[in-house]
């Protein structure tokens, strides 16, 4: 046998030896979720070669919607885990790698493919028509069957995460085989790795009430396979209503009331992970009242809406100077907030204009609609005592009647000014009685109101002074 003969020989021998080894597919595609949730969709890998393969670098996507970068090893007759959004989706088993799927899998059908380290296919399913997958249906939304790989063809089954198929005495691959050498891990290697080799990420609380037109701060944070925190891993917002946004640390804001889900995705390396929260925007309906005197006086804020709101970084203005509202301070719902001078070093008595303004600096009037007020002017004063204590008006020098009378017009239901009403009403009393009393006195008098010229008499002056 000739030489070139034998390099041949060896070249096909290592080449079908490779493959033979290598043979990782799609195994099973939990499209439909769970009872439990839709959202609880997984796929699966399996290996029939003999040898451990690294998956590292290796890609699952799910065309047009999301790439997996996959990570860790798949053992000989192994299977390999991929689940949706956290480990609970599968719950007895643990995930090789959490993925947010990209918002999911389509029940109307999806192609999904394996790609190795140079980008290459290894194995590619087409459920694109509804999940008919080489004639035969593959997976039920009724049921929460799965799709699963038989020996000749896909079919349905009952969920065998990490385990055989049903009808299936062994896994093979037949169609498509990896063309490139495996990375064979050897066992004190592959311990490195965790059995949940993830990444974990917390886009905050997991329901959040915010106000429209108010600026909504988010914060991510992301720690590693040993939970030690990763500063830089990439952070990436979805809000929920279009807006996106890249960072630890985002702002929005929801112009709209309604309930949205921001979607926190994070990636560190070959390791991904995803959050949610569940976020309503309401309409804020605040009634903003003033009270007291120059004294001592307070800003009360009336939330009458049904919903507890958050405060935190609200700003209270009048007359040129500002009070921001600290952090994490809340109102109820149909509750009032108060907030004395003292605390806000704000002179706002009865009367006094008063704005209530967004974090931002936005007034929370603009976003007012006929259907929910946010803002309603401060037109009256509460009872003071029903509120704060009353301080006592220290009169200094003469208050003018026209000052009394103005202060009990504006302001007349508020304790305290009930002797300006009593002075006003007297007063009008009075001048109304001289008024009426002057006119009775004209029409009364007996004398003439028509002359004429015999009643005017022409008396010549004379001049007594005679010349000396």
């Amino acid at each position: 046998m000739g030489r070139g003969v034998k390099t041949t020989l060896l070249i096909l021998v290592l080449f079908f030896a490779q493959t033979a080894s290598a043979q990782v597919f799609i195994n099973e595609i939990a499209w439909m979720g769970t009872n439990v949730s839709s959202s609880n969709e997984w796929i699966e890998l399996s290996n029939s070669g003999t040898e451990q393969v690294s998956l590292e670098g290796w890609i699952l996507s799910i065309e047009g919607k999301k790439d997996i970068a996959l990570v860790g090893n798949i053992s000989a007759g192994g299977f390999y885990l991929v689940e949706r959004t956290d480990d609970s989706t599968v719950p007895t088993v643990a995930a090789d790698v959490v993925s947010s799927f990209g918002a999911g899998i389509n029940n109307t059908g999806a192609i999904i493919s394996l790609k190795n380290t140079s980008g290459a296919i290894v194995d590619r399913v087409d459920g694109s028509q509804g999940w008919l997958i080489g004639g035969n249906q593959a997976g039920d939304n009724t049921t929460k069957d799965t799709a699963q790989k038989g020996l000749s063809a896909w079919m349905t089954g009952t969920p065998t995460p990490r385990g055989a198929n049903v009808g299936a005495s062994s896994q093979t691959q037949t169609t498509v085989t990896t063309q490139e050498t495996p990375q064979v891990v050897a066992a004190s290697q592959s311990s490195a790795f965790p059995v949940e080799p993830q990444i974990f990420t917390d886009a905050g609380p997991a329901a959040l009430i915010v106000s429209t037109g108010a600026t909504v701060t988010f914060l991510g944070r992301v720690w590693g396979l040993k939970k030690e925190p990763i500063e830089n891993a990439r952070m990436v917002w979805a809000f929920g209503d279009g807006g996106v946004a890249e960072g630890a640390s985002v702002s929005h804001v929801f112009y709209y009331p309604g309930e949205y889900t921001v979607v926190l995705d994070a990636a560190s390396g070959f390791y991904a992970a995803s959050d949610r929260i569940r976020v309503t925007a309401i309409t804020p309906n605040i009634l903003l009242r003033t009270g007291g005197d120059s004294t001592r006086s307070f800003v009360a804020l009336e939330n009458k809406g049904n919903d507890e709101l958050d405060l935190s970084l609200w700003q209270i203005e009048s007359a040129g100077k500002k009070f921001i509202i600290p952090k994490n301070t809340f109102v109820g719902a149909k509750k009032i907030l108060t907030l004395a001078s003292e605390v806000t070093n704000l002179v706002t008595p009865s009367g006094s204009e008063v704005l209530l303004n967004f974090p931002n600096g936005t007034r929370v009037g603009a976003q007012a609609t006929a259907a929910a007020p946010v803002l309603a002017t401060n037109t009256f004063a509460p009872k003071i005592n029903s509120v704060v204590p009353q301080a006592r008006e220290k009169v200094e020098g003469v208050h003018s009647q026209e000052a009394s009378v103005i202060g009990a017009l504006s302001d007349s239901s508020a304790p305290g000014k009930e002797d300006g009403l009593w002075l006003w009403y007297s007063s009008a009393a009075i001048l109304g009685a001289l008024a009426l009393l002057g006119l009775r006195a004209v029409q009364g008098s007996g004398e003439k109101t028509t002359f004429t010229a015999d009643d005017f008499e022409i008396i010549e002056e004379t001049d007594n002074t005679e010349p000396h």
